[in-house]
């Protein structure tokens, strides 16, 4: 009798009309997936988005989250009304954020 050397839990009977048992194609893809450079350099830049989200002062957090995260997309102006800040000030909490996250990500 020959079998192939892969197989794992199916059995070929030589001349038999036997049905090829289909893989994990999900399984297959999720290892794909997984080991795929792009989506873990994505990841890596998720990670350090929340690193420096974590290590920000309340303020800067907060407007993070109503300058990248809301459903509505804040302008610098509504984000500095809403805070209590200036314009100029939320522009430049903004810059040094994207800066900083830049810098760990070492893009700069």
């Amino acid at each position: 009798m020959n079998t192939p050397s892969n197989t794992k839990d199916i059995d070929i009977v030589k001349g038999a009309n036997s049905v090829w048992q289909p893989g994990d194609p999900t399984g297959q893809i999720v290892t794909r997936l997984s080991t795929n450079k792009q989506l873990k350099y994505l990841t890596e830049i998720t990670d350090v988005i929340g690193q420096v989200y974590d290590a920000l002062p309340e303020d800067y957090q907060k407007m993070t989250e109503l300058r990248y995260w809301s459903k509505q997309k804040y302008t610098c102006d509504l984000i500095a009304m809403k805070i209590g800040i200036s314009e100029r000030q939320a522009r430049r909490w903004r810059n040094e954020i994207v800066k900083i996250t830049a810098e760990q990500l070492g893009w700069r």
